[in-house]
């Protein structure tokens, strides 16, 4: 991400007329904080690249499938965002208000370690609910669960900002990206693999995991930043 951005940034410079379009800039937004780069066409249009980095905490449990409340795995997500963005902004009249278009290079995943932790009416044991089925912590060790997503996302948005006035100014920007269906991966550190049963466990609360995050599909985007055109 830093490489491209780096290219982008050279070939601004030293284009036609370039210093009276060119803006570098520092954003926050609600996923991370980052870096941006835009360049000015003409007062109708212009175009961004830039990157975020940031981390989201997602909590979450699985599916209660035996009518035992409580028994089901925990997993803890702690989103890793380190996506870059390429934008284009129509400015209908000319004006501060834009509309946005682009994509999110998405580089977006989460690795949870879950473990059994429910006791059970046996003594000196512990059994939890995975899949449909239950299995004592030394079956299931340590469950790994790998979370990653589409490589590109689009977005859509609106906003507010200057193309073609120099100096320090602010922009805001509105919009959503469309990350898709979660890739989920599993594994289990214990014996579930010599266990038919718990292998089909494992690709039932894979589909658990992956439903749960299905209300993250899209995902609402707020950006503010601050930048300098020359």
């Amino acid at each position: 991400m830093k490489k491209h951005l780096s290219l982008l940034t050279a070939a601004l410079l030293i284009s036609h007329n370039s210093y009276a379009d060119v803006g570098i800039g520092v954003t926050a937004s609600t996923v991370g904080a980052g870096l941006e780069v835009s360049y000015g066409f003409s007062d109708y249009w212009s175009a961004r690249l830039g990157g975020l980095v940031g981390d989201i905490d997602i909590d979450f449990s699985g599916e209660d499938n035996n009518g035992i409340e409580g028994d089901e795995l925990t997993y803890d997500a702690n989103i890793e965002f380190r996506n870059a963005y390429l934008f284009a902004d129509w400015h209908p009249r000319g004006k501060v208000f834009r509309l946005t278009a682009g994509t999110v290079i998405n580089n977006t995943k989460a690795r949870i370690v879950t473990r059994c932790e429910e006791n059970s009416p046996i003594p000196n044991t512990t059994n939890c609910e995975f899949g449909n089925s239950r299995f004592s912590s030394a079956v299931l060790g340590d469950v790994i669960t790998n979370i990653s997503f589409d490589p590109l996302s689009p977005y859509i948005g609106l906003g507010w900002g200057y193309n073609n006035r120099g100096g320090f100014n602010f922009s805001a920007d509105l919009g959503i990206a469309y990350v898709g269906d979660a890739d989920v991966k599993m594994r289990s550190t214990g014996t579930c693999n010599d266990n038919e049963q718990c292998r089909q466990g494992i690709k039932d609360e894979q589909k658990e995991v992956k439903n749960e995050l299905e209300d993250y599909r899209f995902l609402p985007l707020a950006l503010i930043s601050l930048n300098y055109q020359f």
